[in-house]
């Protein structure tokens, strides 16, 4: 078996055990929504740069209605009559410029809550050729982040935390990425591709370091 360091160098290999990890487990159902809540996608898009795999992230414009200026992944509400898969890739599109027909799909992951803002999202994950000719929405989109997954999982750029939210405790996660920190609803999904992808990568969440924030 390939090494997970190793994987990253290699994108045809990396790409095969990403949809085979992803097959392993399929997407469950979609969760009935609670009140309130609004079914969206996202799409997590693997590319491969300066020899060695990369997610594509954005970080939000403060022009946005949700979100401003955090760091998320492509996607968004998913309209009456499309399948989450579609809203995926068409706001990835919109968002980033990438056409739909240059994304191959590799899976889909379980479906996240949002706490505050009030979505269930739908996670897929797809690759696209790289380099490529995004074309960033200035109305949504203030800048794109090609991260390595080797950064993100390299143990010394997650911290966690322990968050209370009505009554109930929760693992917050914290990625460093440069000068940015991805958190939120975006590094748990995150989290939970490199646990499916990488299993030995990141410690059950009993075995994280979580201080409670005060």
């Amino acid at each position: 078996m390939i090494d997970a360091q190793t994987l990253l160098t290699q994108p045809q290999a990396l790409l095969a055990h990403v949809q085979a990890a992803l097959a392993r487990r399929g997407g469950p159902p979609p969760r009935e929504l609670p009140a309130g809540v609004r079914r969206a996608a996202v799409l997590l898009v693997l590319v491969h740069v300066r020899g060695e795999a990369a997610l594509l992230l954005t970080k939000r414009s403060h022009l946005v209605e949700h979100h401003k200026g955090q760091i998320s992944l492509p996607g968004g509400v998913v309209e009456p009559g499309e399948s989450p898969l579609d809203a995926a890739l068409r706001e990835t599109s919109e968002e980033i410029g990438v056409r739909a027909q240059d994304v191959t799909i590799l899976g889909p992951l379980d479906e996240e809550e949002t706490v505050v803002s009030g979505f269930m999202l739908t996670p897929f994950v797809g690759s696209i050729p790289y380099p490529y000719p995004l074309r960033a929405s200035p109305a949504e989109v203030h800048r794109v982040l090609e991260v390595p997954l080797r950064t993100l999982l390299d143990p010394r750029n997650l911290r966690t935390e322990l968050w209370d939210h009505e009554g109930v405790s929760r693992i917050i996660y914290f990625y460093t990425v440069g000068a940015d920190v991805v958190w939120g609803a975006t590094a748990r999904i995150i989290t939970q591709f490199l646990r499916r992808v990488f299993p030995a990568a990141i410690p059950p969440d009993g075995d994280l370091p979580a201080r409670r924030r005060e």
